[in-house]
């Protein structure tokens, strides 16, 4: 089927030219015209690992913040280190969201450091539970440390 078009098959397309299917096909292949996002636009897209980690960072961070609440109403002193690690993690995830090179650094810091958490709660809980978590950051952590996730930070 070709994409050619007449005058007589269509008289209301004037003058102008339509191009022939094997145009379109060479300008797909050359990519000079390729449907969706243009290539410089889905570069500065985060790869969807490092989103879907950010956006757990993110979570984790609300979820820490929400925490405070009980520590605030008992007057506990450990309601600042609490805060400053949810301030860590909500800037560790903005910052790996925008694909900043310093963002990557601390969501790489927090996942090691919650594995290390997490194994050190199942030690002295003598619980398995927390190693489902521990497993998790530490995916996290051996898929930021990759070199195709390392290139493109900024």
């Amino acid at each position: 089927m070709s994409l050619e078009v007449t005058q007589a098959q269509n008289p209301a397309a004037g003058n102008e030219a339509t191009p022939s299917a094997e145009t379109v096909q060479a300008a797909f292949a050359a990519g000079s015209s390729s449907p969706g996002p243009s290539p410089a636009f889905r570069k500065n897209l985060p790869l969807p690992g490092v989103a879907a980690i950010a956006c757990l960072l993110l979570l984790e961070s609300g979820m820490t913040a929400f925490s405070l609440l009980p520590l605030y109403e008992r007057r506990s002193p450990v309601i600042v280190p609490v805060a400053i690690g949810a301030m860590m993690l909500f800037g560790a995830g903005a910052g790996l969201l925008r694909q900043k090179r310093w963002g990557w650094a601390m969501s790489l810091a927090a996942a090691l450091l919650t594995v290390c958490y997490f194994l050190y709660l199942a030690t002295y809980l003598r619980d398995p539970r927390p190693l489902f978590p521990a497993a998790l950051h530490m995916v996290f952590f051996l898929y930021l440390v990759r070199p195709t996730v390392r290139v493109r930070m900024r």
